[in-house]
């Protein structure tokens, strides 16, 4: 049984992917895992740092193959029960978005696996982000990382799943079994879309994947948790009105904030942004104020 690990930028269409896929009768898939990048993490560093320095103290207990195949059998241990629900199907779908920052480590770990990031413009991404910290308030839901709802946080989020893509399109040894699918193109025209991604995964196009609306939640194992995905969420088909939301529904203010930190990756990536702004955001960075106005890593 095969993976295709699906990240990206949280609220970047990667549940509406995932329940697509999810559609098709050789794919078996589910809710996030969650951890899948913290198994990722720990793989890395025992491959790499702890064997460079720690090699003779290590090697009663595990060289490079070892260790891989040891991560290989613990990890796919966890989706017996996905592979039980679905017999038929030959590729595992794992969704969480945080798989994108250990995107390099996952196609290397299984070299037979498949990574696919779904983008989406920064902007609406942060007007999507804001309304999940509404639906948490709304429901008195303690206990989140407040700060990862920020705007600098946001957008700094936001590019450092942006600068991941760029440098794995341009590694020859990752990017042949790397795909970027943008959520505006994947509204606008599913069925090419999930035709060329269904040929990069070794299968053809189902027509159930083009109607997600229909498949009911349980039924493709994602959860409707009112929060990160609701009950409406659930219902919806491929739809266009979500595209420009962060230009239209964004407070001023922080419309124009949001325009600085991300113009640069915006525009690398052609998503619309007057070239002022991509000017604005390099001399920040030569100011030395890159890491907190142009974004970091991921700061969950």
């Amino acid at each position: 049984m095969r993976f295709v690990f699906l990240g990206g930028c949280r609220r970047s269409g990667t549940t509406l992917l995932q329940k697509a896929l999810g559609a098709h009768s050789r794919i078996a898939g589910g809710s996030e895992f969650l951890f899948t990048p913290a198994i990722a993490g720990l793989y890395r560093r025992m491959a790499g740092r702890y064997a460079e320095h720690y090699a003779r103290r290590i090697e009663g207990f595990y060289d490079a193959a070892s260790l891989a195949a040891a991560f290989r059998r613990f990890y796919a241990g966890f989706f017996d029960e996905v592979r039980q629900r679905k017999p038929e199907a030959t590729l595992i779908a794992e969704k969480t978005p945080a798989n994108v920052y250990e995107a390099a480590t996952l196609l290397r770990l299984f070299p037979d696996s498949r990574f696919v990031h779904a983008l989406r413009d920064g902007r609406d991404v942060v007007a999507s982000l804001a309304d999940v910290r509404g639906r948490l308030q709304a429901q008195g839901i303690d206990g989140y990382n407040r700060r990862s709802f920020r705007l600098r946080a946001a957008c700094g989020e936001w590019n450092h799943a942006a600068r991941t893509h760029f440098a794995i399109e341009a590694d020859p040894e990752l990017a042949p079994r790397y795909r970027a699918l943008r959520y505006e193109e994947l509204v606008r025209a599913p069925r090419p879309v999930l035709t060329r991604l269904l040929d990069f995964l070794d299968l053809g196009l189902e027509e159930a994947c083009l109607s997600p609306e229909r498949l009911d939640a349980g039924r493709t194992g994602l959860t409707v948790d009112g929060v990160w995905y609701t009950r409406e969420m659930d219902r919806q088909g491929f739809s266009a009105a979500r595209i420009g939301r962060g230009r239209r529904d964004l407070p001023p203010g922080r419309r124009l904030l949001a325009n600085l930190l991300m113009a640069e990756n915006l525009d690398r990536l052609s998503y619309p942004v007057a070239p002022g702004w991509a000017l604005a955001h390099r001399a920040l960075r030569r100011l030395g104020r890159g890491p907190r106005a142009a974004g970091g890593r991921d700061p969950r």
